[in-house]
């Protein structure tokens, strides 16, 4: 004998999750939500500018387009608006995204992510947005169907050089920021009879001043 589900003490039917629908989102935690505040809670400045279509036409969204245009010609660190558009375009078409505005909104959120500190910083983040994004089509291509063996080859031996050129994109940006001062750490110092510092085996220096030394 099967038994029908006993109602609730205040007469309403209990709810029963329909076939098919996801079970509901249990509440978040403070920490959890704090994650979501600040990434979709930051203000308007701690983003980058937006692009949107207009007919054939991407241009700015933004309800103050000069506002929006400062601030892009600020990140790249252009000179005039026509320049400035310049780059962008030819960057953003240079990522390989059909829709236009896709390309020039994944260009600016790389490029404001970098953060590059002047216009050599911005023309080599630009081109670091470009190599990236031709990396990953890359690797995309390479599981294709009915792909064959060279094929495959083909596209993640492109990538590969890609990466690589990506990987030294970076150390180049490293070193211009550095703007190439080298910091060197000694960590054991071997001081002998006589004045003499042996910093591992291939450096030594020299006391002034000391018999045997630099100075004698």
């Amino acid at each position: 004998m099967v038994k029908e589900p006993q109602k609730p003490s205040n007469g309403k039917k209990p709810k029963v999750a329909k076939a098919g629908l996801p079970a509901p989102i249990p509440p978040r935690t403070p920490e959890e939500e704090a994650v979501v505040q600040g990434y979709y809670g930051k203000k308007p400045l701690d983003k980058p500018v937006s692009f949107e279509s207009r007919g054939r036409d991407v241009r700015l969204k933004s309800a103050d387009r000069d506002l929006a245009r400062a601030r892009l010609g600020t990140l790249m660190h252009a000179v005039g608006d026509n320049h400035l558009f310049t780059l962008v375009g030819k960057a953003g078409a240079s990522l390989g995204i059909r829709d236009h505005v896709d390309a020039m909104d994944t260009l600016v959120g790389i490029v404001h992510g970098i953060d590059p500190q002047d216009h050599l910083e911005a023309l080599l983040a630009m081109q670091m947005a470009a190599t990236h994004m031709t990396s990953l089509e890359m690797l995309r291509r390479a599981h294709g169907d009915d792909l064959s063996t060279q094929t495959i080859d083909a596209c993640v031996t492109r990538a590969t050089r890609l990466m690589r050129t990506f990987t030294a994109q970076v150390v180049a940006l490293k070193d211009y920021r550095s703007k190439g001062h080298q910091t060197v750490t000694v960590q054991h110092v071997d001081v002998r009879d006589g004045g003499q510092a042996i910093v591992g085996q291939d450096v030594v220096l020299n006391r002034p001043g000391v018999p045997g030394g630099g100075g004698s």
